[in-house]
Formats: structure tokens, sequence, C-alpha cells
């Protein structure tokens, strides 16, 4: 099974933007989401 994986790369930005904006916060956490190694289901 091929398993592709689409990641916008302005997520990559987003720690370096104003944090203090609720929005950009979650943004910036979200982006480092993709880079936990997924968890199969046997």
């Amino acid at each position: 099974m091929k398993l592709l994986i689409y990641l916008d790369v302005c997520c990559l930005n987003r720690p370096f933007d104003d944090q203090t904006q609720e929005r950009i916060r979650l943004e910036a956490e979200a982006g480092y989401l993709p880079s936990t190694p997924p968890r199969h289901k046997n």
C-alpha cells in the first residue's frame, strides 16, 4: 500500500510568525504533527 501525504510548506513558516494570535499558534503546533510516525492498526 502506497501512502501519499501532502504537506503545505507554509506551515513550516508558522513558528516564526506572531504567536499572539491563536490561529497562528495552532497552525504552528499542527505543523509538528506530521513529523510523528504513523501508528498502524493490526
